[in-house]
């Protein structure tokens, strides 16, 4: 439940700093043959933890706000996945960068290929799950008695994420100090 506690600003700092130091080695590796990759290996994985506070983030989400039992179970299985997925694919990354020194070019990539369909399904998945959370919020803060957004406005506030964040985050800390005070 840290997630849906933390002060916006401590959530983006925890979430964007280390999106800030991946681009930051990235532009490292450009300039430096000597540490290339090293630098393009810690620039891979500081993205790949951005990535898992985003998705422990949004499961956090899924947790407080899913009315159902099934739809959270099916909805963390589905997070599963996709972390497994990102994983996969950093880790394939990985070993390219270690092989050849550089990161593959997406241009390489067949469109029928697994790597892209499974790409395709994961996005298609975490943009109906960031509707489906718009959808519960709203739902969640008429339950609780507070004065929800519209439905459009909060669906839009997250996927406009990181903008989104700090509408968000706000009323879920108020969700949970409700849902501590029953």
């Amino acid at each position: 439940m840290f997630f849906a506690r933390v002060r916006p600003v401590w959530l983006f700092f925890l979430m964007f700093l280390p999106l800030i130091a991946s681009i930051i080695f990235g532009q490292l590796a450009e300039q430096n043959e000597v540490k290339h990759i090293r630098y393009l290996v810690l620039s891979i994985n500081l993205s790949t933890f951005f990535a898992m506070i985003f998705v422990c983030w949004m499961a956090t989400l899924v947790y407080v706000l899913a009315p159902s039992f099934r739809g959270k179970f099916l909805l963390l299985f589905g997070l599963a996945i996709s972390v497994l997925f990102r994983l996969w694919q950093d880790n394939f990354t990985l070993d390219v960068v270690n092989i050849t020194g550089q990161i593959p070019q997406l241009a390489f990539i067949s469109l029928d290929s697994p790597i892209f369909v499974m790409h395709v399904l994961v996005s298609v998945f975490i943009i109906s799950l960031l509707v489906l959370l718009g959808n519960w919020l709203v739902r969640k803060e008429k339950e609780l008695g507070l004065a929800p957004e519209s439905k459009g406005k909060t669906i839009i506030w997250f996927i406009l994420f990181p903008i989104g964040m700090w509408f968000i985050q706000p009323r879920m800390r108020k969700i949970m100090a409700m849902l501590d005070a029953e």
